[in-house]
């Protein structure tokens, strides 16, 4: 028997809510998240570190047919966004401070990786901690 808890959680676009029914615990989960029009696929399971996440495509035949998904060609470094990026933009537009399992439930991340990114940009000075959660220092 698996048990199943439900999560009210603002989607990426931050339009809107959205229900989300996951399962309470397992061992690996997969993320299919979109970002203006590039797919990715992140995995995480609980006793692995983090995999980079892959980009994809969907492609189908000149008439249409055979739509499937398929590994892109791997971006190069220069293009990615670094996470420490993302996550100070993600603050930056919120209204109010995140706490730490908002901000990684809207950039879709694994945990580990949130919390190398927090500590970096923490340490920097560019994020601040504040009792409602995370904020970008000004």
């Amino acid at each position: 028997m698996q048990r199943y808890r439900t999560e009210r959680t603002a989607p990426p676009s931050g339009a809107g809510w959205a229900e989300l029914i996951r399962p309470a615990w397992g061992d690996a989960y997969a993320y299919l998240t979109r970002r203006d029009r590039t797919l990715r696929l992140s995995l995480e399971h609980r006793a692995h570190p983090p995999s980079e996440p892959m980009t994809l495509s969907l492609v189908s035949n000149s008439d249409g047919s055979c739509t499937r998904l398929e590994l892109a060609a791997p971006s190069s470094p220069a293009t990615e966004v670094p996470l420490e990026e993302l996550v100070v933009a993600e603050l930056s537009t919120a209204l109010s401070p995140l706490r730490r399992t908002h901000l990684r439930a809207r950039l879709k991340v694994n945990n580990q990786r949130l919390g190398r990114a927090l500590d970096k940009l923490l340490a920097e000075g560019r994020v601040r901690k504040e009792r409602q959660g995370l904020t970008v220092a000004r």
